[in-house]
């Protein structure tokens, strides 16, 4: 199981955290789609391998799915969602020709029901199986590992009538610091999943010292004893660079992906009779996506709201509070067929100036290039 999770991952997986099949498994180009369906599942299916065999790989990547991929393919209001999306996305709308081999064209509409009904009544269990397994217990059943980052809360009774609550206080992931309250009958063992991606990450415990992290098997441990326990996470991550086809790149921070938001307009399609929050929407790019980028002018930036809570719905346009700048060059980029990008063009010339570009987490963008060509500025 492990060495086939290995491969699929490794010949269809996408920046988002997902693998792409749009019916058939599609490989490794950006747009060929994947449907919501597959992204709930594979959340769910990581965490029981998790659990199962132990491999922190499992849980990054659940995680990364659940603040990439998910988000990505419904609206804010989770009102409307795709049946497929794409790593490189410049129109949602009803495609014909479309790049999907059997889905029809109408698999990239954000809505109610396209294409299939089943991503409608299948895609409600993906964060509630995500939070429901963000806490497991060792098999011994005495101590307790806090598996998925976020701010979850959760209490249960560990061997001998151990009563523990946990309270973990974060904006991640839209921010590196966690501060995580524990109250306990008595002492016991708990666990912190340090994921793959965080660099330089320090612990403290009941304000004491800050301490590297020094996890094994992926995991911290922290005694606790009997009473509140506070411990102060810092995980910190460096922007990293994972090659795609075609010579692109695609940028990541912690467990965000990240890409170019593409402005675009709104055309309503269809509204429900029984329901008018649940509308098919169109959505058609209003600016230019063309640009390759210089991965060494890469800048993160974070602007932590002022009020300390994030705005909801947070998956949507301009609203988280991290973004990664780049040195950008308009290129020739054509389009396939009418409505779908062709893939990343190697080695572009740029036709015109530099400019300063946003890329924005992932799942906040509905349409994108998640999949860049480079440049050198300097050059």
């Amino acid at each position: 199981m492990s060495q086939g999770w290995d491969l699929l991952f490794q010949y269809h997986g996408r920046p988002s955290g997902i693998f792409a099949a749009d019916e058939y498994l599609a490989g490794l180009q950006a747009i060929r789609g994947t449907e919501l369906c597959d992204v709930v599942e594979t959340m769910y299916s990581g965490s029981y391998l998790y659990q199962v065999i132990g491999d922190i790989k499992f849980a990054d990547r659940v995680e990364r799915i659940a603040y990439n991929a998910l988000p990505a393919t419904l609206t804010g209001t989770m009102w409307s969602r795709q049946y497929l999306q794409q790593q490189n996305q410049v129109a949602a709308m009803n495609m014909n020709p479309d790049p999907f081999p059997t889905d029809g064209a109408y698999s990239n509409v954000f809505g109610l029901e396209p294409n299939y009904p089943c991503c409608t009544v299948n895609h409600p269990q993906g964060w509630p199986k995500f939070v429901s397994n963000a806490f497991v217990t060792t098999p011994d059943g005495a101590s307790l590992v806090h598996v998925y980052l976020g701010p979850f809360s959760m209490s249960t009774t560990l061997t001998n009538g151990n009563a523990v609550a946990v309270s973990v206080d974060t904006m991640y992931p839209f921010s590196d610091i966690l501060t995580t309250t524990i109250t306990a009958d008595a002492a016991f063992t708990y666990y912190i999943r340090i994921p793959g991606w965080v660099s330089g990450g320090t612990i403290a415990v009941n304000g004491g010292t800050e301490e590297a992290v020094s996890p094994s098997n992926g995991l911290q441990s922290v005694q606790v004893g009997a009473g509140t326990t506070t411990i102060v996470l810092n995980i910190p991550a460096d922007i990293t660079l994972e090659n795609r086809p075609e010579g692109s790149v695609a940028v990541h921070r912690g467990p965000l992906h990240y890409a170019f938001d593409i402005s675009r307009n709104q055309t309503v399609l269809a509204q429900n009779s029984q329901q008018p929050l649940a509308v098919d929407l169109q959505y058609l790019a209003t600016d230019t996506w063309q640009y390759a980028i210089d991965t060494s002018s890469l800048k993160f930036n974070s602007n932590p709201p002022s009020s300390g809570t994030l705005p909801s719905p947070i998956f949507d346009a301009g609203l988280p509070p991290l973004t990664i700048t780049a040195v950008a060059c308009p290129i020739e980029w054509d389009l396939a067929g009418s409505n779908f990008a062709a893939s990343p063009p190697e080695s572009p010339t740029c036709t015109g100036s530099p400019t300063n570009i946003t890329l924005w987490p992932f799942g906040a963008t509905k349409l994108r290039i998640g999949e860049f060509p480079t440049f050198n500025s300097t050059e």
